[in-house]
């Protein structure tokens, strides 16, 4: 891929919540009088509980006419800013269908992610697909609707391949690779702490590969990644093994990924401490918490 090119993860940072946490999420709407707002934000506050999230707050405007960059008027986006902050939103859903440049408009006025209202309905049927048809249907149907969007956020959003099947196995094995790398790293990283040999571990992984960042910010990356999500990628690792075996692959290293990425996560909900409480994030601090 190019630079400018995005491979598309198909989710969002508000989808992401485990069943002992609903992310908080501010409600959107721009009020026409073309039909009954109130019912229409029940429903989405509806669909946004079934996506594990919590509609704690809603912003409304009436207007006649949109505003064309963020469909809401200056003032109320400034208003929907200072809710978001005051309720520590992790995202803001609109009741409505928004373009690419709306999105990038209102998410970089408001500070959080913005999905709309399809986008929402899309990642609810993608969670509850159970066969593997059923999930190429709803991924391809979240592709065809992300792509314009993507493309007026400024991205090189693209297929990534003609034939039906391929892009659900270029994630899978992709997956493989990134969720093993996070389950290493974590696993490699923690058994060094106790040891007190970290930095060396660090230097040594830095000198063999320089252009990665060992020394930097790309430990607590991908270990972080295992704390805030790791019951969803080891649930998705899960549906790995089962697609490998499909083909022939006895998926040894996946199934391990899947029981790494687990453990983390479920280290932390034995002690109370949720991925809010650590952050910023920084993987010593993690590991000291857990003692």
């Amino acid at each position: 891929m190019t630079d400018n090119t995005t491979e598309l993860d198909f989710g969002t940072t508000a989808q992401k919540a485990t069943d002992a946490e609903k992310l908080p999420v501010v409600l959107l709407a721009l009020d026409q009088g073309r039909y009954d707002m109130a019912r229409s934000l029940d429903e989405l506050r509806a669909l946004a509980d079934a996506n594990g999230m919590d509609a704690v707050a809603e912003v409304v405007q009436k207007r006649a006419t949109p505003e064309a960059a963020t469909l809401l008027g200056e003032g109320k986006v400034a208003e929907a800013r200072l809710v978001c902050q005051n309720v520590n939103a992790a995202a803001a859903i609109f009741d409505g269908e928004l373009t690419g440049s709306q999105i990038r408009n209102l998410s970089a006025a408001l500070q959080v992610e913005v999905l709309d209202r399809t986008m929402l309905i899309l990642e609810i049927f993608r969670a509850r697909a159970t066969t593997n048809e059923g999930k190429l249907q709803t991924e391809l149907a979240t592709l065809r609707y992300q792509l314009p969007r993507l493309q007026g956020l400024g991205l090189n959003a693209r297929y990534g391949a003609s034939t039906v099947g391929q892009v659900s196995a270029i994630k899978m094995c992709r997956s493989v690779m990134i969720k093993g790398l996070e389950a290493l790293t974590t696993e490699c990283l923690f058994a060094a702490r106790e040891y007190g040999v970290e930095e060396e571990v660090l230097s040594s992984l830095h000198h063999s590969f320089p252009s990665l960042g060992w020394t930097g910010a790309f430990p607590d990356y991908l270990i972080s990644r295992v704390a805030e999500h790791g019951i969803r990628r080891s649930e998705e690792m899960e549906e790995v093994v089962k697609t490998l075996r499909d083909v022939g692959s006895v998926g040894i290293m996946s199934e391990a990924i899947a029981k790494s990425q687990r453990q983390l996560p479920e280290q932390m909900a034995a002690r109370s401490l949720s991925y809010r409480q650590l952050t910023p994030f920084d993987w010593k601090t993690l590991v000291a918490r857990l003692k």
